[in-house]
């Protein structure tokens, strides 16, 4: 079957596998951080766990090549594959949770809820999760949602959004949030880059961001959370003279924090490394994720810094 110049398709190919090595580079690196908690069932399954994204990783450009051949032979019993039965039951299970909204598409400019119903979110976050309550904290790359549940117990009057890509990562927040009856916190499913779509100007009263993928190459320097056009964007959403929390055990991404922040001239309001090496000058800081507590465990020390937007 033809399907077109040589060149397009060397075009769509390329991509897609730059897409399957990040994808299996991101599995890895969740896996072998939840491997921290069990060594033994991690190095045990260690190979198993290689093979399994390797294969997932090839069957994504199948069924990516499948859908630009306009064939239907490849898609659903492949992406049932891919995602596995656990990821999907998770990923399934959040469109049902009332605390959680999810943006179906990067490319489609609103949210949707636990009824399928689109919703427009801009300036109204406390009415649509929070019955109304005043105030709204962010967890940004929240994955589980250690901090914004932690926070969320600590301080019942207040609110707290985790705010993540990753459906199955929420989940746990999330399912943990409706099981302690946390009406006080709640997650919403989005990529960081696209957060000025769903939150009007002024909005957020204060942002946590914790241990991020601290993208070390130099050429991805403009992914890092605490990079020049992230911070923008949070000072877009934010209240004039917000505070954003940053907690990080990697020192190159803590001093290009630093660096960021006083660059955009912003104010630095605290800056310490490692933080548990004398007593702790905030008790929120007691917090330890799930990331956390596995780099403590590989010896590595923890950096926190907060500015003022």
């Amino acid at each position: 079957m033809a399907i077109g110049n040589p060149i397009k398709q060397y075009r769509l190919v390329v991509p897609l596998f730059k897409i399957t090595i990040r994808y299996l580079a991101e599995e890895l690196a969740e896996d072998a951080q939840a491997g921290n908690e069990d060594k033994k069932t991690f190095h045990t399954g260690k190979l198993k766990l290689k093979i399994q994204r390797i294969k997932n990783g090839c069957i994504y450009v199948l069924v990516a090549c499948g859908i630009y051949l306009n064939s239907d032979i490849f898609a659903p019993s492949l992406i049932r594959r891919v995602m596995g039965k656990a990821k999907m039951f998770k990923i399934n299970s959040i469109s049902t949770f009332a605390n959680v909204l999810q943006n179906p598409h990067y490319t489609i400019p609103f949210m949707i809820n636990d009824k399928g119903e689109e919703v427009d979110t801009k300036g109204k976050w406390r009415d649509l999760l929070f019955e109304g309550r005043p105030s709204l904290v962010l967890e940004l790359a929240c994955g589980k949602g250690d901090y914004a549940l932690a926070l969320g117990r600590k301080y019942p009057n207040k609110n707290f959004l985790g705010v993540d890509s990753k459906g199955a990562r929420i989940y746990t927040g999330s399912k943990t949030a409706i099981d302690e009856q946390l009406t006080n916190v709640a997650f919403a499913r989005m990529r960081i880059e696209n957060i000025t779509n769903f939150f009007a100007p002024g909005e957020v009263d204060e942002i946590w961001i914790t241990f991020p993928d601290p993208f070390p190459k130099k050429g991805d320097a403009k992914r890092r959370l605490t990079a020049k056009s992230f911070l923008e964007r949070y000072r877009t959403i934010a209240k004039p003279g917000a505070i954003v929390h940053f907690k990080t055990d990697d020192l190159p991404l803590f001093h290009f924090t630093k660096e960021s922040v006083e660059e955009n001239g912003l104010k630095l309001v605290y800056y310490k490394e490692n933080i548990y090496a004398s007593p702790l000058d905030f008790e929120e800081l007691n917090i330890q994720t799930y990331y956390e507590k596995s780099h403590l465990a590989n010896g590595r020390t923890i950096n926190y810094l907060q500015f003022q937007l």
